[in-house]
């Protein structure tokens, strides 16, 4: 019977590395912390002063985890909700997105009815600027003057597309003059403060 030597001295080697480490390993945290002014860690620092009775803690609780527990502090208290916000603004009195100028009624507080005051009013419906038969750009039924065509357009060649926006004030732009005309209706605003 033929024994392979070297497979088995590998193994063994093997073996024996991998419970040198497991051997050497422990479950201790060790943390290097820096300096501070006085040659001390923060975490230093700390220990001495619950030592000299500086910092309430307990003196037999001074390692590193106790010093990141000390760190964290206590939970603060739940602040409250936006519907608890609310109802208290409500009772207050706030003002009605959907009938501006009246406040929001005061029996009216329920989960349903936060989110109702949330969508606030609904605005008219805005008006999309078209090309009459005149050639000029029309708004909501009214003719603005402004030709829907270059000068050099009326080819099809050479003409340039206009620049439709809407303008900080709300009206629609055309080529960067304002037509007077606005977009969409404006809506009202509303605040939680």
């Amino acid at each position: 019977m033929r024994i392979n030597l070297s497979k088995n001295v590998g193994r063994l080697m093997l073996l024996s590395m991998a419970g040198m480490l497991l051997a050497a390993c422990s479950n201790e945290l060790h943390m290097l912390f820096p300096e501070g002014p006085a040659g001390k860690s923060a975490y230093e620092i700390w220990v001495d002063e619950v030592e000299n009775g500086n910092i309430e803690w307990p003196d037999d609780r001074v390692d590193v985890n106790n010093f990141f527990l000390y760190l964290k502090g206590q939970d603060g208290k739940d602040g409250k909700s936006a519907y608890e916000i609310w109802l208290v603004e409500v009772a207050n009195g706030i003002d009605n997105p959907h009938n501006p100028g009246t406040d929001w009624p005061k029996d009216e507080t329920e989960l349903n009815d936060f989110w109702y005051y949330l969508t606030g009013a609904d605005g008219e419906d805005g008006v999309t600027p078209n090309i009459g038969s005149n050639g000029n750009w029309w708004i909501n039924g009214e003719d603005t003057g402004i030709p829907a065509r270059g000068e050099d357009g009326s080819d099809g060649q050479g003409g340039q597309m206009p620049d439709i926006t809407i303008g900080e004030n709300g009206n629609w732009y055309i080529n960067g003059e304002d037509t007077g005309k606005l977009s969409r209706a404006t809506r009202t605003c509303w605040r939680w403060w």
